[in-house]
């Protein structure tokens, strides 16, 4: 249980959309991991922010593929490094996109490697700009 006495086990979309989203403060990696992909559908950039950076942890690549492009708004750089980079399969153009310039600053070739090649179609150059040197190491051919 957390938040507002949400069971993670048994999220949907419409029970995350309103749930307020201070309830995600007392969120953790394995309440996460517990949650059904189809959940993240409801997540909002309120429920990003206000979850602990390393609830981050039980993030999959159905879960990240599943929230809405604008959650992702919500994002900080300590909850990229956070992030699974498995995680990063699920990432379209359209999350990308709406992700804080800033939050690139977690970034790992990890996670670069792991991301779809179409989800670079949203990265700007305030993204690249923010991201740490040694996480262009993870991009290849089919990303440029």
């Amino acid at each position: 249980m957390f938040g507002y006495g949400m069971n993670a086990v048994t999220m949907d979309a419409g029970s995350m959309a309103s749930m307020p989203p201070d309830g995600m403060a007392s969120v953790n990696a394995t309440d996460m991991g517990n949650m059904p992909a189809d959940a993240m559908g409801g997540m909002t950039s309120g429920h990003v922010g206000n979850m602990p950076p390393d609830a981050m942890g039980g993030m999959d690549a159905g879960m990240m593929g599943s929230m809405p492009p604008h959650a992702m708004e919500g994002m900080t750089g300590d909850h990229m490094s956070s992030c699974p980079p498995d995680a990063m399969g699920g990432m379209t153009a359209d999350h990308m996109g709406s992700m804080p310039h800033d939050a690139m600053g977690g970034m790992t070739a990890d996670h670069m490697g792991n991301m779809p090649a179409d989800a670079m179609g949203g990265m700007t150059s305030g993204h690249v700009g923010n991201m740490p040197p040694d996480a262009m190491g993870g991009m290849d051919a089919g990303m440029m």
